[in-house]
């Protein structure tokens, strides 16, 4: 987590080279792969950073944790400023995806192997190819007081 705040730091003070270095860096020695112009809230945790990639141009909640494997993708280029991908306090499980328009609200869990290929709301939980809503939560609510979808 320090490189990755010293990377956003020189990418901020204007230090392009030096910060696409750190990320060269993070990339070989931990298997992240964190795009340029990304923004990572506070409180990131990343409990297993084997072959995560975060796209350029996203724009990541505080207080995420995301697991081995996930792939956030890049921004669609039409989109002015950053991206949100993620929202805050949301937990990403290994191997989940998110592509095109695909992006969650804040409270989330995404689970193992999901396709987020569109847009989600707040206190969801996702699972599936591509991913649907499976349970849903109140807010306040931990993960484990949830009720399904239709109740």
């Amino acid at each position: 987590m320090l490189r990755l705040r010293l990377t956003q730091w020189l990418a901020h003070q204007g230090w392009h080279f030096l910060a696409r270095w750190q990320l060269s860096r993070l990339a070989t020695r931990f298997g992240v792969y964190l795009g340029e112009q990304t923004s990572i809230g506070l409180g990131l945790r990343l409990p297993h950073p084997t072959s995560i990639v975060i796209g350029k141009g996203l724009s990541i909640g505080a207080r995420c944790r995301i697991y081995q494997q996930v792939s956030l993708g890049t921004a669609p280029s039409v989109q002015e400023g950053l991206m949100r991908r993620v929202g805050d306090d949301v937990t990403i499980y290994p191997g989940a995806k998110f592509v095109g328009e695909g992006r969650v609200g804040n409270r989330v869990v995404v689970g193992a192997n999901a396709v987020v290929s569109q847009a989600f709301g707040d206190d969801v939980v996702l699972a599936g190819v591509p991913a649907r809503v499976v349970r849903e939560t109140r807010a306040g609510d931990r993960i484990g007081a949830v009720r399904r979808v239709g109740q």
